[in-house]
C-alpha cells in the first residue's frame, strides 16, 4: 500500500504538468514542530519533516503530493510517557493568492492515508495556510501552518483515534 501511495505522490503532479512556464513542477522539503491530540486530549509535541512535489493547473490552483512524518512525546510527573509517530501520504489542492508576485500566500486542503506506529493505513485530511516567498525564479521559502486529523487501526495501549495535529513548518522549494 505504501508503494502505491508513494507512486501516486510522485506521478499525480507530473501528470498535471504542462509546457507553459507557469505550470512547471515544484519540489519542496520541510522541517517543523507538531503538537498532537487524541480523543481524550493532548498527547505530546515533537518534530515533523517531509517533502512534496507539485505543479499548477491554473495561475491560482495547484496540486501536490506530499509525505509527512511526525513524532510526539509527553512526559507525566509520575514517570509516565506517551509517545508515537505517524506517516502521512496526502494529495493536496492549493489556492494561490497573488500568483504572479514574489510572495504568494496560499490556502491548502488535502486528503490521503495515515499510518500510526505501524498500524494499517487509515484516512486522513489536512488543511492549512502558508506563503511561498521566491528568492529568484527557481528557489523559494515556504513557511506554513497545518491542521490534520487521521484515523487508523488501533492496537492495545495506543492513543485512541483520531490523532489530530497542528504543525508549524518551514520549507525550502525549487521550481523548474
Amino acid at each position: 500500500m505504501r508503494r502505491v501511495l508513494l507512486l501516486l505522490l510522485v506521478t499525480l503532479p507530473l501528470a498535471a504538468q504542462s509546457a507553459t512556464p507557469l505550470k512547471r513542477p515544484e519540489v519542496h522539503g520541510f522541517l517543523g514542530v507538531s503538537r498532537a491530540w487524541d480523543d481524550e486530549g493532548y498527547i505530546g509535541t515533537g518534530p515533523s519533516a517531509g517533502f512534496g512535489i507539485g505543479t499548477r493547473l491554473t495561475r491560482r490552483l495547484g496540486v501536490e503530493g506530499e509525505y509527512t512524518f511526525f513524532r510526539h512525546r509527553r512526559e507525566y510527573g509520575f514517570g509516565g510517557v506517551t509517545e508515537g509517530n505517524a506517516h502521512l501520504f496526502t494529495g493536496n489542492a492549493l489556492l494561490h493568492f497573488n500568483p504572479d508576485g514574489k510572495t504568494q500566500p496560499f490556502l491548502l486542503i488535502g486528503a490521503g492515508g495515515q499510518s500510526y506506529e505501524g498500524s494499517g493505513p487509515g484516512f486522513t485530511w489536512n488543511c492549512g495556510a502558508g506563503i511561498k516567498a521566491f528568492l529568484n525564479d527557481h528557489l523559494f521559502l515556504r513557511p506554513e501552518v497545518r491542521l490534520s486529523s487521521g484515523k487508523y487501526d488501533r492496537e492495545p495501549f495506543e492513543p485512541e483515534p483520531p490523532i489530530s495535529t497542528i504543525r508549524f513548518q518551514f520549507g525550502v522549494g525549487y521550481r523548474w
